[in-house]
């Protein structure tokens, strides 16, 4: 027997016009997504709760995940909102309104806002995916100088690798927010002052002292 919840969104995807489609898991009987022309990705389920919404259905419109080096897909949703009072843009309506007046409640009430603010999500996939990479190739390529191997902290790809000679050096170095950073840098006196005069050189050291004196 086929569930309510699929059978309504196969009806919603010719109703709401050219590009909808719907994408049913035959063993989740409780749930459907609708996919549009517009990078679209909604949700229909039963609604269950409060006790009063039974007999509704749920639209939830759903934010690209951010990237993930591996595509999985299990990546947390980008919601470019600027408040998050609603943990969700959903709306509900009664089932038995049928799905030409449910398609027109979508339309009217979520899809304006939603495509309002799916070019921001977009923008936001983007930004973290070129930033994701940018990582990935700088602590490779630092890594390739030292002779190290990238290890794993957390997450599902390398972040940091390390440097040590026995007693004479040691550093974990990271990328964060396009920056590289040294962590328990441990070196010779003389290796630490070469180091200082390439950041003079580099920074200026008008504005190392300021660091200084500011903390």
């Amino acid at each position: 027997m086929t569930a309510p919840v699929h059978e309504l969104t196969r009806a919603l995807a010719p109703e709401l016009g050219e590009g909808w489609r719907a994408e049913i898991r035959e063993d989740y009987a409780h749930g459907a997504t609708l996919r549009g022309p517009e990078r679209d990705e909604l949700f229909v389920h039963e609604a269950s709760w409060p006790p009063s919404s039974r007999g509704r259905v749920e639209i939830s419109a759903l934010w690209p995940r951010y990237w993930q080096p591996k595509g999985n897909g299990q990546g947390q949703r980008i919601d470019p909102r600027p408040t998050r009072e609603k943990d969700w843009l959903k709306i509900t309506v009664a089932l038995a309104r049928g799905p030409a007046v449910i398609a027109k409640e979508i339309q009217r009430r979520l899809l304006p806002e939603y495509r309002k603010w799916m070019p921001e999500a977009l923008r936001l996939y983007r930004d973290t995916r070129d930033a994701a990479l940018t990582q990935a190739e700088t602590l490779q390529d630092l890594a390739d100088i030292a002779g190290a191997r990238l290890e794993k902290f957390s997450g599902d790809r390398p972040d940091r690798f390390f440097i040590r000679a026995q007693d004479r050096y040691w550093a974990e170095i990271r990328y964060s927010c396009g920056k590289v950073e040294f962590h328990r840098l441990n070196v010779d006196p003389h290796v630490a002052r070469e180091i200082l005069e390439v950041l003079v050189k580099e920074y200026g050291k008008e504005e190392i002292e300021a660091k200084q004196s500011n903390g």
